[in-house]
């Protein structure tokens, strides 16, 4: 008799747990379905600070040990935010890497959001041309400041810490910054 109430209550639990599973689901179906609603509308989503927009206040701590913040911010900094669990902003790292690799270091800022472990591979790839930042919540203190809600991302800040341009990858900023040809190794 003992084990028929544990298997009733086993069984009662697992239901309930799939119940909760569901409506989460269902919740998040309605949110992708008001989205695709917004774009099929034309309606602009705010997923990212736009050109114009100015940087907001942070501070944040690089993989280095050195403060970064919106005042470290030098004319023509290019910033990209990506996710180490995102297939697509490992795409856009092989783009980047090159491109940031013709900049002085100190104008290019990656923000990666993930774990330590999760972010090993994407750090090592960008530590040798940028200042990276690890974020390990997604609203953390640079994403916040450029109101990014999607990855991958990449922007352009001015020398007047506004952003002259953003978008999903490289070629979306590539134009806009003039990049330093560095003199070859002897």
């Amino acid at each position: 008799m003992a084990y028929v109430v544990a298997a009733v209550v086993v069984f009662g639990l697992i239901a309930l747990l799939n119940l909760l599973l569901t409506f989460g689901v269902i919740r998040r179906l309605r949110e992708h379905t008001a989205t695709l609603e917004l774009l099929e509308s034309g309606t602009e989503l705010e997923i990212r600070a736009k050109p114009g927009e100015p940087v907001l206040d942070f501070t944040a701590v690089a993989t280095t040990g050195e403060t970064v913040s919106r005042v470290d911010l030098m004319p023509d900094t290019v910033v990209a935010m990506l996710s180490a669990t995102c297939p697509p902003c490992h795409d856009v790292a092989d783009k980047f890497v090159p491109y940031a690799a013709q900049l002085p270091r100190e104008r290019v800022l990656a923000v990666v959001y993930g774990t330590e472990e999760e972010t090993a591979e994407l750090r090592a790839r960008l530590e040798p041309v940028a200042r990276v930042v690890v974020e390990e919540q997604v609203d953390g203190a640079v994403t916040k400041a450029f109101r990014n809600k999607i990855y991958p991302s990449t922007f352009v800040v001015d020398g007047d810490r506004k952003v002259s341009a953003s978008g999903f990858d490289v070629d979306a900023i590539r134009l806009t910054v003039p990049v330093l040809r560095l003199p070859a190794a002897v």
